[in-house]
């Protein structure tokens, strides 16, 4: 009977609380799994790049001037991980209420946040949940019925633009479905003024990005690119390999194919460059550059069915669709190296939740349920769209998600399981609302 009393008052007090106080503990709970912020070299290096105000566009410059900022105010990672997660739910929380009230908006935003493929990538200062949050917020924002708010949804679907080179991809489906200057204008001229808006948005966030650049990387998958294409082909001689490459600088003379080959496998994008097993030489000069385009096209055109056959195997891999392990499905580590912590002076450990939630249950989940696998949430996604999805909003996030996840296909990418975290989020949220949907028409 005591228990019994003791359960009510409790279920009583829970369901006593406001959507802030709701949304006060997911956003508590997200701290504290992710206190202070954790980094990889990615991280490393940008946070470098900020405090020496040298940013380059092999990173978000825009993302480098955000953190240079908050660098200054608190040293480290802290606020850059509390700036992605107070949009990310505060744009879920915005975005549910439209479907729910706001208690319910906030508990299910809440279990968005949560939900361990979600949390595992929002809980790293990375450019993909910087993405992931400005969409989310900039996705509730044009909902609004406030002219002005829905232009500075656009801003912020803008800046999700800056901070990765696809993440058009993920934007366009959402101004075109969404957005609109006036509610109930003609589908043409709608389109007409969305199409204005996009490019002097996006056009003038992306010359801010270019402007705050002071070094340029070339960034490019022809190198990876040319090695898939070679690997998948029928077998060559090292004397056709050199043949389509004219005047490209190769760093070994023999065994060119089997090289390829076991950098494919390897699937490491970077090693293709880099490191004892790389298969060229940095280009000197902007001859060489020309040569390593214009081979890289030509095979392309010559061997289009190793191309598909390259691309496609990298994008199943990437779907964790295929019997190979997952790359990076959880990120819980700080610095990847005492080198790097002592570069930034940033030194922290894990707390006792932190262990057991990072790698005791997450690493759990990953390595034993399909909770992580990409290609699951894809399945779903496209079921969801062709099935479910009578609403623009459920269609704007499939569509969203789905389409940012293809935009992948042609990029030959190491198959890290944080470009599929935006798919994964878009298609939960989408679920939950399609969910939400059904119920009430059944009750």
């Amino acid at each position: 009977m005591g228990s019994w009393r003791i359960s009510r008052r409790v279920g009583d007090a829970i369901g006593g609380l406001s959507p802030n106080a709701i949304a006060a503990f997911g956003f508590a709970a997200f701290v504290l799994y992710a206190y202070p912020g954790f980094m990889s070299t990615d991280s490393v290096n940008q946070l470098l790049e900020a405090r020496h105000i040298a940013f380059s566009d092999g990173n978000p410059p825009l993302m480098s001037a955000e953190w240079m900022v908050l660098d200054r105010i608190i040293s480290g990672p802290l606020l850059m991980l509390l700036l992605q997660g107070a949009l990310f739910l505060g744009g879920l929380n915005a975005l549910l209420r439209h479907f729910l009230s706001p208690a319910r908006a906030a508990w299910v935003a809440n279990a968005i946040l949560l939900f361990p493929p979600v949390l595992a990538t929002m809980a790293v200062i990375w450019k993909d949940a910087q993405m992931a949050a400005y969409l989310v917020a900039g996705i509730a924002a044009v909902l609004d019925r406030r002219r002005r708010v829905r232009v500075g949804g656009l801003v912020l679907l803008a800046v999700a633009c800056a901070l990765r080179h696809n993440a058009v991809a993920a934007v366009l489906p959402v101004v075109i479905i969404l957005f609109e200057w006036n509610p109930g204008m003609r589908l043409r001229r709608r389109l007409a003024i969305v199409g204005v808006v996009v490019v002097l948005t996006i056009g003038a966030v992306l010359a801010v990005s270019r402007g705050l650049a002071t070094t340029h990387v070339r960034i490019t998958p022809m190198w990876n690119d040319i090695v898939g294409l070679i690997a998948y082909e029928d077998d060559l001689t090292d004397a056709e390999v050199r043949e389509a490459l004219p005047g490209v600088h190769l760093a070994i003379d023999h065994g060119l194919q089997v090289q390829a080959r076991l950098l494919v496998a390897m699937r490491h994008g970077w090693l293709v460059m880099i490191g004892p097993e790389r298969f060229f030489e940095v280009p000197e000069n902007e001859a060489e550059w020309s040569a390593a385009t214009s081979a890289w096209l030509a095979l392309i055109k010559a061997h289009p069915a190793a191309y598909f056959a390259y691309h496609g195997d990298v994008f199943l891999h990437l779907l964790g669709a295929d019997d190979d392990y997952l790359t990076g499905p959880v990120w819980n580590l700080f610095t990847e190296s005492p080198q790097q912590a002592t570069a930034i002076a940033h030194a922290a450990s894990w707390s006792w939740l932190q262990h057991v939630v990072g790698f005791d249950v997450f690493y759990w989940l990953a390595d034993h349920t399909p909770l992580f696998r990409p290609w699951i949430y894809a399945v779903i996604g496209l079921l969801l769209l062709i099935t479910c999805c009578r609403d623009r909003v459920t269609f704007a996030l499939l569509a969203s998600g789905l389409g940012y996840q293809l935009s992948y296909f042609p990029i030959p990418v190491e198959p890290d399981c944080r470009y599929s975290h935006w798919m994964i989020t878009s298609v939960v949220t989408a679920a939950a609302i399609l969910f939400v949907q059904r119920w009430r028409s059944r009750s």
